[in-house]
């Protein structure tokens, strides 16, 4: 058999597993089923523009996606959404895995057409050929197109050793038994009626907001390669955010999120009033703590904050993407200035040698707890793998896609959307670890061979996804990423002094060998790798102690504060 009879037997042999699987496809699921194999065959044999290349890999994903959501403030309701929508996402190469249309930016092409294409839910077998033959010939009239400007732009180049665009992976077939179901709008009002009520008789906050909400998502994956799954996932979300302002004016805000694959595996409601109660507590105080215009020292990055901290500034450096070519001459440089800086370092030293970084995402739980960064099967139909990437201290690995570097030629399973292939589950893992008394010493050491007073301790960095939630679309923090909210200044003495927000200022990668000292507990912590997606790494980390950190104060402008106190302060307040 020849590349392309043998993923077409694959997904024939695909198709009658499905038949009999215990979770049986609608009679919709298996119109599309066929409908995609059958045109996936046609475009693989009949598909050609003139003279150029037909099609050499095809993939298809087609994702149905169910979704509902309500807000509430001060336990009223203040808007809700519920949806419901079936989309298909082409893939066509045109060349060959050596030199495709891909990882190429052509800036003159102009609109040609792609992206998602929306699949009627239910229809005919006519209907769903239709929409799909449709967006296969978009999609295979813009390789042809990108492969035709990439030739013309490697010929102005002199690069002989690049790698090849696609590398050549052993099929997976994966089917998922798990089903999951959309909470009843009425259910999640009432959860989140619930939880804004945390806010009531809280005057000095000037915004707060409580959101639930809970996606499904169906996704079928098939490509000629004889890649294919079929599996659901799930998605409950419930968060409360709350803003003031300081003294001076300065903005301050706070949030709280909680993640599970159902509704069902949220904390119960009174423990996430709870939660939400202690930030808003947390965040009222703060309005007098003391400001600190930079501060330039040892820092103690306790639980959420170390994971935090983690989230936004190792993720985005454990992906290897090949670099692209471009029609734009000067696109070369613009990449090099953006390109990730671990690339440059695989078997240098990027941690402390006492550390170890490992990303698992076979695991589905650790010490009792679930870990949402689990997944079987990637975007590209890769199976997930155990890769570890930093041994102590030694970057050895980086995470990858079908889209080879110079470095790594093979899949670790990890394209997990658009960009940068991304973790599952993350453990930072150390060979010994201190106790929380021991770190605040060591901590307290360092600040005096400073010549500092006290020590700084960060105790709860900003989520993102939190800021979005805003009721005014923004978040009151200057440019330069989220700030850290609960901040200490720790005195020899024992005392504490909290301290308006703060954030890292100037921080590169370099920075993460000045880690010194860890816990010896470590915290889990999950993090949603976009806006309203399904797909989550999840960061096990044990708190960090660097050596030397910079921070500046956080907050931006400071308007005047109200005239008027709050309606609900009461008279003469």
């Amino acid at each position: 058999m020849n590349r392309i009879s043998v993923g077409v037997a694959t997904l024939v042999l695909a198709s009658a597993t499905l038949a009999g699987n215990v979770h049986a496809q609608s009679e919709e699921e298996d119109t599309l089923l066929r409908s995609l194999q059958d045109e996936m065959d046609r475009a693989l044999n009949e598909l050609r523009l003139d003279l150029e290349p037909p099609p050499y890999f095809v993939a298809y994903t087609v994702s149905e996606t169910k979704s509902k959501s309500v807000t509430y403030v001060l336990g009223a309701h203040n808007g809700s959404n519920e949806s419901r929508g079936r989309f298909l996402s082409v893939v066509v190469r045109v060349g060959s895995p050596e030199l495709d249309n891909t990882n190429f930016v052509n800036f003159g092409a102009g609109f040609i057409g792609g992206g998602s294409n929306r699949v009627p839910l239910t229809g005919s077998y006519d209907e769903m050929r239709r929409v799909i033959w449709l967006a296969t010939d978009v999609a295979y009239k813009r390789a042809v197109s990108d492969l035709a400007a990439k030739k013309s732009a490697l010929e102005q180049q002199t690069e002989s050793d690049r790698p090849n665009d696609f590398s050549e992976e052993e099929p997976f077939m994966y089917l998922g038994e798990d089903t999951y179901e959309t909470l009843g709008i009425q259910d999640l009002s009432e959860i989140a009626r619930v939880l804004s009520s945390t806010f009531q008789g809280m005057p000095d906050l000037h915004a707060s907001v409580a959101r639930l909400s809970s996606i499904t998502n169906k996704r079928l994956y098939l490509d000629s390669d004889g890649n294919f799954h079929s599996y659901q996932n799930g998605l409950c979300t419930a968060s409360m955010y709350a803003k003031t302002q300081t003294l001076d004016g300065a903005g301050i805000s706070d949030g709280v999120s909680y993640y599970g694959r159902s509704c069902d595996d949220l904390p119960d409601i009174d423990s996430m009033r709870d939660s939400g109660q202690e930030m808003a507590v947390r965040l009222v105080a703060s309005r007098s703590a003391e400001a600190l215009d930079n501060y330039n020292g040892p820092v103690l990055l306790a639980d959420q904050a170390a994971a935090e901290f983690l989230s936004q500034n190792l993720i985005g450096r454990l992906g290897a993407t090949p670099s692209r070519t471009s029609s734009n001459p000067n696109y070369a440089a613009r990449q090099r200035n953006f390109a990730n800086p671990f690339l440059d370092r695989v078997n240098a030293r990027v941690f402390p040698r006492f550390l170890t970084v490992i990303n698992d995402p076979t695991l589905t739980e650790f010490e009792g707890k679930a870990l949402l960064g689990h997944y079987v099967v990637d975007n590209q139909g890769m199976p997930s793998r155990r890769v570890e990437l930093i041994s102590n201290g030694m970057l050895r690995a980086l995470l990858t896609s079908r889209s080879p570097t110079k470095s790594f030629d093979k899949s670790t399973g990890s394209s997990r959307g658009f960009g940068t292939p991304s973790p599952g589950n993350l453990f930072i893992e150390a060979k010994e670890g201190m106790s929380d008394e021991e770190l605040n010493d060591e901590l307290l050491t360092l600040a005096d061979e400073y010549g500092l007073e006290y020590g700084l301790v960060l105790r709860k960095i900003m989520n993102p996804r939190d800021a979005q939630l805003d009721p005014f679309g923004s978040s009151p923090f200057q440019s330069g990423g989220p700030p850290a909210l609960d901040v200490i200044k720790l005195y020899p003495d024992g005392t504490e002094v909290p301290v308006l927000p703060m954030m890292v200022s100037n921080f590169v990668d370099s920075f993460f060998k000045d880690i010194i000292a860890v816990s010896e507990d470590r915290v889990t912590y999950d993090v949603p790798l976009s806006t309203g997606g399904l797909n989550f790494a999840t960061i096990v980390t044990p708190s960090l102690l660097f050596e030397d950190l910079s921070l500046r104060e956080a907050g931006g402008a400071k308007p005047k504060l109200p005239l008027f106190p709050h309606p609900m302060a009461g008279e003469g307040e």
